[in-house]
């Protein structure tokens, strides 16, 4: 959830998903960054937002135990045959879900150079999963950082 508030507010700022200019942070003035941030954005009221949804889905999560017919329902004897039967199919479950959100098993639909969606760029940076687009980000920053040495005859003949 906070990946979404931050690539919400990157977007707001920069008009792009997270990307390599987010490494500003870490590279410019630090403090000087925060400050602006903690001057532009509404940071406390984000985290208090973000702390109060997440007690809302542990309450959420835990009423059914609460009450004893789902309590009932939810209580399954598991003997080891049945248990087996139970990770096989979250075992396919979980292949399925990867295939799914992959795409296509014989290209690589999910890269930085092809995200888009819709020929609004608003969409295509917002529908960019925000981890995704970090780790692209830091792809991108180690290799930006990594410059060859000067051959010094190039550099006397320029």
């Amino acid at each position: 959830m906070i990946a979404a508030i931050v690539n919400f507010y990157y977007f707001r700022t920069y008009g792009s998903k997270i990307d390599i200019f987010i490494f500003g942070l870490k590279d410019d003035d630090t403090l000087a960054v925060l400050s602006i941030m903690w001057q532009d954005y509404p940071i406390v009221w984000g985290i208090l937002a973000d702390l109060l949804c997440g007690l809302i889905m542990l309450f959420a999560y835990k009423i059914p135990l609460k009450y004893d017919f789902f309590k009932h329902k939810l209580s399954i004897t598991l003997n080891t045959i049945t248990l087996f039967a139970y990770v096989i199919i979250h075992i396919c479950f979980i292949i399925l879900l990867f295939i799914a959100a992959r795409g296509s098993l014989g290209t690589y639909p999910i890269s930085e150079n092809n995200h888009n969606i819709s020929p609004l760029p608003l969409f295509n940076h917002l529908c960019t999963n925000p981890l995704i687009a970090f780790d692209w980000a830091r792809t991108n920053y180690k290799l930006d950082t990594h410059f060859a040495k000067p051959d010094v005859q190039k550099g006397e003949s320029l």
